[in-house]
């Protein structure tokens, strides 16, 4: 393993970890016990900010981490709406070069009907299907190939379930039913390790 590596973990709900010990947790301890060593982005409250408001947060935050760090680039595993925040990241803001790869879990990169059970949002007013933002992202395809997009066999937040379907990146479907459960199961960790173990040789 690539024990040197940085990790940057995005979750699309705004609770991040350090506010809740149990939201990420299980997902951080699968890597820093393989010898990565994991940083949190925590936009703080979302519900009333831009997709790419936070996006470029998140490009400040890497910028940050880089330089700090003296490595040349991290990996992004995000959950929900956080793959959206991370995948405008890297095709506007400049993160190309310090993203190394983009894993996303249970992102609805065509949008999700289930976002229009919350309108009063802006984070859920750009995630439903026909979002403007959502189409303007889906133009963007330069660095499509750096992305891998995991998605449950049943997740009850993703409808339609294709909307996690992103052409041209890596798609995973796993045996994991129901949204939250990809950001806890060691199934996926092992997903994304593999691919890890991958790039390096």
């Amino acid at each position: 393993m690539w024990r040197e590596q940085k990790w940057g973990y995005c979750h699309g709900s705004g609770v991040y970890l350090g506010h809740d010990p149990n939201n990420l947790f299980r997902m951080k301890s699968f890597f820093v016990d393989v010898g990565y060593k994991v940083y949190a982005f925590n936009p703080g409250k979302t519900t009333h900010k831009k997709i790419e408001d936070i996006a470029r947060d998140l490009a400040a935050y890497i910028e940050e981490v880089t330089k700090r760090e003296s490595v040349p680039g991290i990996y992004i595993v995000a959950h929900r709406m956080g793959g959206s925040v991370a995948r405008h990241c890297l095709e506007e803001c400049g993160q190309a070069g310090h993203i190394l790869k983009l894993f996303s879990l249970g992102t609805p990169y065509a949008g999700t009907n289930i976002a229009f059970l919350a309108l009063h949002t802006v984070a859920a007013r750009e995630s439903v299907p026909d979002a403007v933002f959502i189409q303007i992202l889906a133009e963007k395809r330069r660095y499509i190939s750096m992305i891998v997009s995991i998605r449950g066999r049943r997740d009850q937040l993703i409808k339609p379930k294709s909307s996690s379907v992103l052409d041209g990146a890596v798609n995973i479907e796993i045996d994991v039913v129901g949204h939250n459960l990809l950001k806890d199961e060691k199934i996926v960790a092992d997903v994304i390790l593999k691919y890890l173990i991958l790039a390096k040789r």
